[in-house]
């Protein structure tokens, strides 16, 4: 494990700093667990901080447009210097997830944190960034119109029966847009 990236996140300095993460690695590797303790690293030094399965997030959202307060749950999830968005594109989801999803993710854009879990293959983060594209191909709004920006993923897989985290040189992702990574 490549504890100097685990204490270098731990720090929360990439919080002060706007900049994402993302967890890559087949199940079973500890990106939750490793997401959660980074989480709770953030509150211990102050920050506020939301953990959400990407699909629990989705169904707030929906009793939340049931509700008749939808602006006022996405300003709450928007805002939050720190969200973490567990298994990101590991369920079917509803049509409308990826709109709800993108707009998440660019208000947050250069303004918070956010951290990502997801398994690199199958229907995860690629069929979730394909269908991002297509909706963001249809969005009118300008900030929806950006599609490219820099990553710094922390990829992780099993090695020796060990979770390994190995820092990656930034690389253009589109569709999920984030300042230094998602």
């Amino acid at each position: 494990m490549n504890r100097s990236l685990v204490f270098d996140l731990a720090t929360a300095a990439f919080i002060n700093k706007r900049e994402d993460a993302l967890f890559l690695g087949p199940g079973g590797t500890g990106k939750s667990h490793l997401a959660q303790a980074i989480g709770q690293a953030a509150i211990q030094q102050g920050y506020k901080v939301l953990y959400r399965e990407t699909h629990i997030l989705l169904d707030e959202l929906a009793d939340a447009v049931a509700d008749g307060t939808r602006k006022e749950y996405m300003e709450s999830v928007a805002t939050v210097p720190l969200l973490i968005i567990d298994d990101f594109g590991m369920r079917k989801l509803p049509h409308t997830a990826a709109e709800d999803l993108l707009e998440i993710i660019m208000r947050r854009y250069e303004r918070f944190s956010t951290l990502l879990t997801s398994q690199p293959s199958g229907r995860g983060l690629g069929q979730t960034a394909r269908r991002c594209r297509r909706s963001q191909r249809h969005a009118r709004s300008s900030a929806a119109s950006r599609s490219c920006a820099q990553v710094r993923p922390a990829k992780l897989a099993h090695q020796d029966g060990a979770c390994i985290i190995r820092k990656e040189a930034s690389w253009n992702a589109r569709a999920l847009p984030s300042r230094s990574g998602i």
